[in-house]
């Protein structure tokens, strides 16, 4: 069976002015807008192993502090300049370009000089007008199914009951986007998608280099711009961008959140860490890889260093699942039998236990993790 996998990311543009009172330049937005990549993938398996390979193969000449089989473009920017990290990509998507079918890239093309709103609500609730850039900058968190649903539109002549659809995590209120695009095709969500699956790490590679190579270039964000910075590669690559003719489809109009539960690629495992619940602010939603409107977020990128975070991304791959940081307010309800809980302090000890009683699920220490994984990983090779 075939896999199609989605990723997305922000995608700004900024304008420098010089300040002469104050001797220094000041970046304002130009430009804003949301990247959206899909890789179809027709022999999965075969993708998988090399991908791995070519990855731990490149972390060791970037000399990359991390002992996971592969890599998102934010942990690329963990430790290597943005000129190496884009390096880094280059080099990893050629060496497996040949077996990547087709990559689909979408955005939001929204007049906004001409648009100043954008109305949501109206079913159960109220009607709102949001300002159309902060509304291009709220589809950040929905943009990788968004992206999915383009690639349908797209491509109607596949057969979608033969192919799998990979969709980084998001969260999203519901959208007609999502109806349209739960009913055409069997969709598999994974938190931390682009660092535990294979193929939405491809996606998320793919789109920082079409972000990278549009800035270096200096070309716009526009359908031939796209396929030009990728035709250096033999893979097919269409584009379909959302404007105000599709905007029924993914503008809100029930004040309702989707619920993945049903979608999430299990085993999901769970990482609790007492002090991160005691701060959490919704790493998991800001961006879903750690990047905070348009930033880095520090005590993310010092959690995915840590070999507990490490081993949980290594065991939700190996065991096609997919790796989410616990939040105590928002997770409960997640949890299903099967699933694996790494506690790390007492609080979340307790909680682990009491998550026992609900669902029959695997809880271990953090350390436990980092041992038993690296046991597991050690006895079936790499």
């Amino acid at each position: 069976m075939a896999i199609a996998a989605f990723d997305s990311k922000k995608f700004w543009r900024f304008r420098k002015e010089w300040i002469e009172g104050e001797a220094t330049e000041k970046m304002t937005m130009a430009f804003t807008s949301q990247l959206g990549v899909g890789v179809t993938l027709p022999e999965p398996e075969r993708f998988a192993e090399r991908y791995a390979d070519v990855s731990r193969s490149l972390a060791e000449e970037f000399e990359l502090d991390y002992s996971t089989p592969f890599f998102s473009s934010t942990c690329l920017k963990d430790h290597l300049s943005v000129f190496r990290a884009v390096a880094f990509a280059e080099r990893l998507v050629s060496e497996v370009h040949d077996l990547i079918g087709s990559v689909h890239c979408s955005f939001i093309a929204l007049p906004v000089s001409q648009m100043p709103y954008v109305e949501t609500g109206g079913i159960m609730c109220p009607k709102r007008r949001v300002p159309s850039v902060r509304f291009i900058e709220s589809l950040g968190s929905a943009f990788s199914y968004l992206t999915a649903l383009s690639y349908v539109w797209r491509h109607e002549d596949i057969d979608y009951g033969d192919m799998e659809m990979h969709v980084d995590a998001f969260t999203s209120k519901q959208t007609l986007a999502w109806d349209v695009l739960t009913k055409k095709s069997s969709v598999k969500v994974f938190y931390r998608g682009d660092e535990c699956n294979p193929f939405i790490s491809c996606a998320d590679m793919v789109a920082f280099l079409v972000d990278s190579r549009l800035a270096t270039e200096r070309l716009r964000l526009n359908p031939d711009s796209v396929k030009r910075v990728l035709e250096s590669h033999p893979f097919d690559t269409t584009v379909r961008y959302f404007d105000q003719k599709s905007l029924d489809f993914y503008a809100w109009k029930e004040d309702k959140m989707i619920n993945m539960a049903r979608c999430l690629k299990r085993p999901v495992v769970f990482l609790s860490m007492d002090r991160l619940n005691a701060d959490y602010s919704g790493l998991e939603h800001a961006g879903q890889g750690g990047q905070v409107e348009g930033r880095q977020d520090k005590s993310d990128t010092g959690i995915r260093q840590t070999e507990v975070y490490q081993a949980a991304l290594k065991h939700a791959y190996r065991h096609s699942g997919c790796m989410k940081l616990f939040s105590p307010a928002e997770d409960v309800g997640l949890v299903r039998s099967g699933d694996v809980f790494i506690h790390v302090g007492p609080n979340s000890e307790k909680m682990g236990r009491l998550l026992q009683d609900t669902a029959d699920i695997r809880i271990c220490s953090g350390l436990e993790a980092v041992r038993s994984f690296e046991k597991s990983h050690n006895s079936i090779g790499s």
